[in-house]
């Protein structure tokens, strides 16, 4: 694992402990040669209970990430045990990971959207807009470093 790489996990595998959640994931996205559409995949996760995150493959208004680097806006969702599976499918990582709360969070360098960073929980939990102001500085933080080149 290159240092950059190394560096995003450690963070993600920190942030995991420091907060007490049971899953983070960073989401990045990659332009595809072949369509020039980008393609938004969870990179980081932490806390995770299979490989199933590793084939979610999200277009940008779509899914917890896609939403979010659409709008560039929190997104915070409670109660995701009360969606049919119908409105669950929409947000595969819920799905994948069993997750029943969780905050979203854009990482942003200026207006450049870098990353999206999400923490949940597999138990209804009450998220607190303490959880959500701590995410906003955690991505304001890590947004320097992370678009950076890995060298």
């Amino acid at each position: 694992m290159k240092g950059k790489n190394k560096r995003i996990q450690n963070e993600i595998d920190q942030l995991r402990v420091t907060l007490a959640v049971d899953f983070v994931g960073l989401a990045l996205s990659t332009k595809q040669p072949s369509s020039h559409k980008k393609e938004i995949r969870w990179h980081y996760v932490s806390g995770n209970t299979s490989q199933r995150y590793q084939k979610i493959v999200l277009q940008i208004g779509h899914g917890f990430a896609g939403i979010v680097w659409r709008t560039g806006r929190q997104l915070q969702e409670y109660h995701l045990e009360v969606k049919t599976a119908e409105e669950l499918l929409e947000y595969p990582i819920a799905i994948a990971e069993d997750l029943k709360s969780v905050v979203v969070q854009p990482v942003m360098k200026e207006d450049e959207m870098l990353a999206v960073l999400l923490v949940g929980y597999r138990s209804v939990n009450q998220l607190t807009p303490a959880l959500g102001e701590y995410l906003v500085g955690v991505a304001d933080a890590w947004c320097d470093w992370l678009g950076e080149s890995d060298e």
